[in-house]
């Protein structure tokens, strides 16, 4: 049996890793590609905006990974 390979792209919510993202979407299979975005819950409110956008035109869910703390 073959293995599956996934992509990860970490999703900072800034330009350059939307143009990563994008590029890995439009030149890969999305479903085996996990988006991530690691919360620092002090992120301006146009970050979070970004994301709901970018997971839209990415066709594809943002995960968001915090643990409950911020510095």
């Amino acid at each position: 049996m073959e293995e599956e390979n996934i992509l990860i792209s970490l999703f900072s919510g800034g330009i350059s890793s939307f143009i990563a993202t994008n590029w890995l979407v439009n030149n890969n299979n999305p479903s085996k590609l996990r988006i991530l975005f690691f919360d620092t819950k002090i992120e301006d409110d146009d970050t979070y905006r970004f994301l709901k956008e970018s997971e839209e035109l990415f066709d594809n869910k943002i995960e968001i990974i915090t643990e409950g703390r911020n510095p």
